[in-house]
């Protein structure tokens, strides 16, 4: 999965957009946002009428009053149903959360119920934690929250992630770097170890990796994502030894896959090395000195603390690390 942002452009218009919608927020019926809510999850403005015992004529007048706030199309017509802009996409996670937190609200304190609920949440990770524990993670909320949908995010900058820890449209992250401005939570969820990564018929590298071969062998790096990043002891320890660096990438998966495909060596966490050694035919060397472990957390928002979706989401979490901390942690 790439890496991606949303582009220049596009957050000009909605930072205009969000100026306009906040001086016409006072004329904002929140019935438009479940109509909003309906024709995204549905596709199909009868489905969505049909789902919110309404008509349809209605459901079309909802949304041309919601498209004046906003003044974006929202949904476009593609064959029998609709498909939403980007505008739409971005819209639709703060929207949920929103109404879920006011469905909440109304409700009490113990009003979310995983086995009801059709709130979406959006949880970013980075260093290939969506790959080692995604799949867990996705089958443990199928089985406990069947209508609930969890979408994932890759993380880019993380100074871009955390405002949208802020604001709501990230509900939590698993990284290993934890925000440190307040307003911020985190809970440490395992550490993790690292190891060397070669391809399979690698010229140079055979049985075992020493000191001496591994410093004469040229490298793919991760580039860092921040400064946190940067200072990260085990990342510290590898610049110490001033390899030969041919190649910076962004990612964990673009790394091992670069190691796949020429002689480079490339250092990964070792779950994820073990996950894809025999995909990528990769072989896994212990690091030629003593590295640091690395630690996962799990960050939020303080202001989603008490919200009883946002705590299901984050027991979740925690359950689902705990379970696999063996094949992940050291």
């Amino acid at each position: 999965m790439p890496e991606v942002g949303i582009p220049f452009h596009l957050i000009f218009v909605m930072s205009l957009i969000r100026a306009d919608m906040a001086r016409n927020l006072r004329n904002l019926d929140l019935n438009l946002l479940t109509v909003f809510e309906a024709v995204f999850a549905e596709g199909n403005l009868g489905r969505a009428a049909r789902r919110l015992a309404m008509s349809q004529p209605a459901v079309s007048n909802a949304l041309a009053r919601l498209r004046a706030v906003t003044g974006d199309p929202l949904f476009v017509k593609a064959g029998r149903g609709v498909v939403p802009t980007p505008f739409a996409r971005h819209l639709h996670a703060p929207v949920g959360n929103a109404l879920e937190l006011i469905r909440s609200g109304l409700g009490g304190a113990g009003a979310f119920d995983p086995l009801r609920s059709e709130r979406e949440f959006v949880v970013a990770t980075g260093y290939g934690l969506e790959v080692v524990a995604g799949p867990d993670f996705l089958a443990w909320a199928k089985a406990h929250a069947p209508g609930v949908r969890i979408s994932g995010r890759l993380i880019g900058h993380r100074e871009a992630v955390w405002a949208e820890l802020r604001d709501g449209s990230v509900d939590a992250t698993v990284d290993v770097v934890a925000p440190k401005a307040n307003g911020f939570a985190s809970q440490h969820l395992l550490d993790a170890d690292v190891v060397v990564v070669a391809r399979k018929g690698h010229p140079r590298v055979r049985d075992q990796l020493t000191l001496k071969g591994y410093l004469a062998e040229r490298h793919v790096v991760l580039r860092p994502k921040s400064e946190e990043e940067a200072r990260l002891e085990v990342r510290q320890k590898l610049v110490e030894l001033d390899r030969d660096v041919a190649l910076e990438v962004s990612n964990t998966l673009a790394l091992a896959v670069v190691v796949s495909e020429c002689d480079l060596l490339g250092v990964l966490g070792r779950a994820l090395a073990e996950k894809l050694a025999e995909k990528l035919r990769l072989r896994i060397f212990p690091p030629p000195i003593a590295l640091p472990n690395v630690g996962v957390y799990l960050s939020w928002h303080r202001s989603r603390e008490n919200d009883p979706g946002h705590r299901w989401l984050r027991e979740g979490i925690v359950s689902v690390f705990a379970r696999a901390r063996p094949r992940l942690a050291a």
